[in-house]
């Protein structure tokens, strides 16, 4: 059965957009031509061309930005030593710690107090929450990235995740 392109046009095995398969498709079995749609061989091939002028090496994992939300909970104390695990094996990621701290919309709170103090108050609390996974990567002097957030947790995180050009999120259960 032979492999035909998307209805968007990518084309082949590796669903290569017509553009990459110019630039980047390679006769990997030496026998003259570039066949995507049958040839294991140079569809191999023509991926790791791929991600070699996209800067991967050898060992590397597929993205480098990795997001992990944090909630100063045991589950996130785990993932955090998952990621010491990892970086110490050689993967070379950019961790980005988040906290994201429900906001505090009583109006009744916000007529006694000012909103510098609720924003310290949000920004104290997420400190704390990072505090634990911040002296793991500290002490394994890992470099990272933290930021706290106040809003909806999950929509927070995911828009986060985005604007950070986070590759994955890697989180436990909520710890709460």
């Amino acid at each position: 059965q032979e492999v035909k392109g998307s209805f968007a046009g990518a084309i082949g095995l590796p669903q290569f957009m017509p553009g990459s398969i110019n630039r980047l498709a390679v006769d990997f079995d030496g026998d003259g031509h570039i066949d995507l749609r049958r040839s294991a061989a140079d569809t191999v091939g023509s991926i790791a061309n791929f991600l070699a002028a996209s800067g991967w090496r050898r060992g590397m994992l597929p993205f480098h930005g990795v997001l992990v939300p944090v909630d100063a909970s045991a589950n996130s104390d785990r993932v955090i030593d998952q990621m010491l695990i990892e970086l110490a094996g050689g993967a070379a990621l950019e961790l980005i710690l988040l906290n994201v701290q429900i906001p505090v919309d009583s109006g009744h709170a916000r007529m006694f107090v000012s909103a510098e103090d609720v924003e310290a108050y949000h920004r104290e609390e997420g400190l704390q929450a990072l505090k634990s996974a911040r002296e793991k990567l500290d002490a394994a002097a890992v470099a990272y990235h933290w930021h706290v957030a106040v809003g909806h947790i999950a929509d927070n995180t995911i828009s986060f995740a985005q604007e950070q050009d986070a590759g994955l999120i890697v989180m436990g259960t909520h710890g709460r």
